[in-house]
């Protein structure tokens, strides 16, 4: 390995991405990386990863949807409205100011082998720059915790609710991407689904035994929620760490990271900050408010047609989570038309599960969502059809989001989900008040399919001419 080699003999270090190909390195990590190449397993295949991506989403979409379903008929609709609301202030505050490190991560340490030392630089600062994010994001938790409960919620008395939902998302979250972005990038699809499907079960085992046993209220199934959650994030970080020094790309204490960012991979985590924003409205700001405008069995039953919807997402996101390191990889190299290839291919996939999807839903939720859940969610099949509705439009198209993050091009993706989610927050806050549960389902429908198209239309007019 030469680790002085550059393309226009440059002698100072470069981040990655900065117009270099060099790697800049000792003698002493050349001969170690090489020798972890040479002893290393092949990498698995496109393939090997999906079979496992999907398998873990497949489990997580099973097992979840049988615990939403267990707590949705032992709270009863408001009780779950409760539960949505509180967990959903937490997760939409994590949620809009997410860096997106596992994007970043995948994006610069999939050619580890050809860059070792910019690998490491990148990983170890995405780490710390995430920490921090998460931390801030904790603290604007607190802070905020009283006045939310009592605008929210009516209820003063709920802001220790409040509390106990923001630290246990700030434990699930902390270092939680970055380590999923280094075990995708590494090709370790297995070991981060085998540990969601874990944390899953562990959640619907000791929900059922909780539940049956001791008649815990929301207070224990949100603790209960993110205690797993938090186990699941600590296992997840522990073996991205493991993975990262047996390829020598570890070689420090992680206390001795530093959140400072070159200046590409600054600009691609601001582009990816403005996503997250955007982003936030489809993952908990529609429930916010859902709950500002409705009452709480309504946010219930929407929460709930949402959640079912969101499995189906499930069983569809892994095509983008491993398409996006082989992007990555084929991006290095320019070979956008091998990527166009897979992609489309992945469009014909991502329709016949989708339409699969919804005529399975048009025959199977009248008859399951009352006898399993009640009379109370009576209005969960027509709500989540109007949502799976959206999905037959967008999903097909998920694939040109990885296109983007493969290019280093996360402005124009950006572009396209915020300009969505201004069309989708104006939608939510006019269709609900008139049309309730219904319009709300079809602002939500809005709002998972709109970004998509925008995203291949602004790949149409201004990707092409970046590839060439």
């Amino acid at each position: 390995m030469d680790c002085r080699a550059n393309r226009a003999g440059d002698r100072e270090p470069h981040w990655p991405g900065a117009g270099s190909f060099r790697i800049d390195c000792s003698e002493e990590r050349g001969k170690l990386v090489e020798a972890q190449v040479a002893n290393s397993k092949r990498e698995p295949s496109i393939r090997y990863n999906l079979a496992w991506q999907t398998a873990s989403n497949l489990g997580v979409a099973g097992v979840g949807g049988i615990y939403l379903l267990y707590m949705g008929r032992t709270l009863g609709a408001a009780g779950f409205g409760l539960y949505a609301l509180v967990t959903g202030v937490a997760t939409f505050a994590f949620a809009a100011i997410d860096l997106r490190a596992h994007e970043a991560t995948v994006k610069w340490a999939s050619d580890w082998r050809k860059t070792p030392d910019e690998a490491e630089r990148s990983i170890r600062s995405l780490f710390a720059a995430d920490a921090v994010g998460r931390s801030l994001v904790w603290l604007l938790l607190i802070i905020s915790a009283p006045a939310v409960g009592t605008w929210l919620l009516h209820d003063r008395s709920k802001t220790s609710l409040m509390l106990v939902a923001g630290f246990g998302a700030f434990l699930s979250k902390l270092g939680n991407n970055s380590a999923l972005g280094t075990l995708r990038a590494l090709g370790r699809f297995d070991w981060q689904g085998g540990i969601l499907i874990g944390a899953w079960l562990l959640k619907l085992l000791l929900a059922a035994i909780l539940l049956s046993a001791y008649h815990i209220g929301v207070l224990g199934l949100v603790t209960l929620n993110y205690g797993c959650d938090s186990a699941g994030n600590l296992t997840t970080i522990i073996k991205a760490i493991s993975e990262l020094r047996k390829r020598g790309l570890w070689t420090k204490t992680i206390l001795s990271a530093r959140p400072r960012l070159a200046p590409n991979l600054r600009q691609f985590v601001f582009h990816a900050v403005g996503i997250s924003i955007s982003d936030s409205l489809l993952r908990e700001l529609d429930t916010v408010i859902v709950g500002a405008t409705l009452p709480l069995a309504t946010v219930g039953v929407y929460r709930m047609a949402k959640n079912i919807a969101t499995l189906v997402w499930r069983g569809l996101d892994p095509v983008g989570s491993v398409l996006m390191p082989e992007f990555s990889r084929l991006a290095a190299t320019f070979n956008y038309n091998r990527i166009i290839a897979i992609g489309l291919r992945a469009t014909v996939f991502l329709l016949a599960v989708v339409v699969v999807a919804l005529i399975a839903g048009a025959i199977l939720l009248p008859i399951a969502v009352p006898l399993i859940l009640g009379p109370g969610f009576a209005d969960v099949p027509a709500a989540t059809l109007i949502m799976l509705s959206g999905l037959l439009v967008g999903a097909p198209l998920l694939w040109v989001y990885a296109l983007w993050v493969a290019a280093g091009r996360l402005g124009m993706q950006l572009v396209a989900n915020a300009t969505s989610a201004t069309v989708a927050c104006v939608l939510f806050l006019s269709l609900t008040p008139l049309f309730g549960l219904k319009g709300a389902a079809a602002s939500f429908a809005v709002a998972i399919s709109l970004p998509f198209v925008l995203s291949l239309g602004l790949w149409k007019l201004a990707g092409e001419r970046h590839t060439k």
